[in-house]
């Protein structure tokens, strides 16, 4: 599968993940190019299959699975031993599906403006089995939580379900050690 990409900036390398499915990265320019300018890093962004300059024939998949997929290639492709993701609406929805099928390959994630993954596709497809023994919690505004460090354990990883706005349902956010408040 080849996926157009485009680097920008220099510095520790974090890679974009536009929102979609079907969109093109082109929509988050000329903004998020100053994280590169001004935040000393270097950007790579890529149109996801189906997207943008990544166009593919009619009957190629277009799951989250191959999505997943072609940014483990990515990954290897630029010979990076972890990533930096930063997502995007329905890139920040990837970059937490990565995470669940890669935790050794993500150093860390930004999400902003996450889209949702809502109770139904939560027991869907291997949500509420399929990850081991994920914790999993239940936020809400005012919360303080502690997350322990798993490190080395199967499945040891906390996800929290953090309620939604506006409509879209809950957010899945994987945290590393450390405490969090919740505004």
């Amino acid at each position: 599968m080849r996926l157009f990409t485009r680097q920008v900036g220099n510095g520790p390398l974090v890679v974009v993940l536009h929102g979609g499915p079907g969109a093109s990265h082109d929509y988050l320019l000329p903004q998020y190019d100053l994280l590169a300018t001004r935040g000393g890093r270097s950007l790579l962004y890529y149109d996801q299959r189906g997207g943008g300059q990544s166009p593919v024939p009619r009957d190629t998949p277009l799951g989250w699975r191959e999505h997943v997929a072609d940014l483990e290639a990515l990954r290897g492709e630029h010979d990076l031993e972890q990533l930096t993701l930063c997502g995007y609406s329905w890139g920040g929805l990837l970059a937490v599906l990565y995470f669940l099928e890669h935790p050794e390959r993500v150093a860390r994630l930004a999400l902003v403006s996450p889209a949702g993954v809502t109770a139904e596709y939560r027991y869907q497809d291997g949500w509420s089995n399929g990850f081991g023994d994920i914790r999993r919690h239940h936020l809400m505004e005012g919360d303080t939580i502690t997350v322990e460090d798993h490190a080395g354990q199967e499945g040891g990883y906390d996800a929290f379900w953090v309620p939604g706005g506006f409509g879209v349902g809950d957010y899945l956010v994987a945290l590393p050690a450390g405490s969090y408040a919740i505004a």
